[in-house]
């Protein structure tokens, strides 16, 4: 792999009293996310930077989440994943249908698409609105990507959403990419019970992703508020509290894995970044 490049482009930061100020870094682009930008937008090399920078001031406007600003939003992670490949060939090859819950600007569903899943099976929901449509003018597909995404509360406090109730029991794979920590102990039950229900009655459909977590099971305070890091064994336990409360029954396997060095900073040392795979048994 190449070693990983670093934008000269001047930057100045936006003005916010935002305690996430501390996010807003210099681009760093490793060459593989800088494919992804060039075949994808067919944008030439020296227009991809300029390009970055662009949408991430635009994105910081609408919310400024630590990863707007750590240029989170054009990494894809799905292809990180041990079973990436199982991912990509059930949809190539047996049409399932994928939802990245939490999906941000769409970096992973144009990542899943690139690697050859025909778009009208990748979906994305997002809280943010402009966080979708600033996907568009990112990866230069409005007029022509077939994926659908919706704007959703996830935790529907407001009453249930009709447009997500109607991919109840039709998704296949469902993928958290840096999603459940977000929410407190509480809510992530019941984002899980809501995964569940969209998820297919289908054996061997898979709810799969990552989330921050701990050694131990905590809260933390972050400039972006409240986060629940889940330890390995505290994370089972919700899936268990989960299973019970919807009568489903699932197998969850999740493994603790090294964070990245931003989030050991922020968080404390013991933090680890949780790999899953929650499937349908």
């Amino acid at each position: 792999m190449a070693d990983a490049q670093v934008a000269t482009v001047s930057n100045e930061l936006p003005e916010t009293d935002n305690l996430a100020i501390g996010f807003f870094k210099e681009i760093i682009l490793d060459q593989n996310c800088r494919d992804l930008i060039e075949r994808y937008c067919k944008l030439p090399s020296d227009q991809v930077v300029p390009h970055l920078y662009t949408v991430r001031e635009k994105a910081w406007k609408v919310f400024p989440w630590p990863c707007v600003g750590m240029w989170s939003f054009v990494v894809p992670t799905v292809n990180t994943l041990p079973q990436y490949s199982s991912i990509i060939s059930r949809a190539k090859e047996g049409g399932q249908r994928i939802l990245d819950l939490g999906c941000a600007l769409g970096q992973d569903v144009r990542q899943m698409i690139d690697d050859g899943v025909p778009d009208h099976l990748v979906y994305g929901v997002e809280l943010e609105a402009g966080f979708i449509d600033l996907g568009y003018d990112l990866f230069l597909d409005r007029d022509t990507l077939k994926s659908q995404f919706i704007s959703a509360d996830v935790l529907e406090k407001s009453g249930p959403n009709p447009e997500l109730a109607a991919w109840n029991g039709k998704i296949d794979i469902i993928y958290n990419g840096r999603f459940l920590h977000c929410f407190s102990r509480d809510d992530g039950l019941v984002v899980a019970m809501r995964m569940t229900k969209l998820l297919s009655n289908r054996s061997g459909s898979v709810i799969v992703g990552e989330c921050l977590g701990g050694r131990i099971d905590r809260e933390v305070v972050a400039p972006i508020g409240k986060l629940h890091l889940y330890s390995v064994e505290s994370f089972k336990e919700m899936w268990t509290q989960a299973a019970e409360k919807t009568k489903v029954k699932f197998k969850v396997d999740v493994k603790a894995q090294s964070a990245g060095q931003a989030q050991m900073a922020h968080f404390g040392g013991d933090v680890v970044s949780l790999v899953f795979w929650v499937e349908r048994l």
